[in-house]
């Protein structure tokens, strides 16, 4: 298993990830990004590290993204939130 020093939060809801770490406002790569699903009001979530952006989306890398670790595209206007690691 690799390990990298770091806890996540405790809880297993993609959305308690805007608790952790600061808020950024200028990602970087590495960074965590938070999305809304459904709604924006919904506690439903997606999270993943940040890779980039094209248009309107933000690339990311993350897992059960199609059952799988993969690289997707969400849109911006999903965005939650960026974090970095405390």
């Amino acid at each position: 298993m690799l390990s990298v020093g770091q806890r996540g939060p405790q809880s297993p809801a993609a959305r308690s990830w805007l608790k952790w770490g600061k808020p950024v406002s200028k990602p970087l790569p590495g960074d965590v990004a938070v999305f809304w699903r459904e709604s924006p009001s919904s506690w439903k979530g997606h999270v993943g590290f940040y890779l980039g952006e094209v248009g309107g989306y933000v690339v990311v890398l993350g897992g059960n993204q199609g059952n799988k670790v993969s690289v997707r595209y969400y849109k911006r206007s999903q965005l939650l939130g960026y974090r970095r690691s405390p």
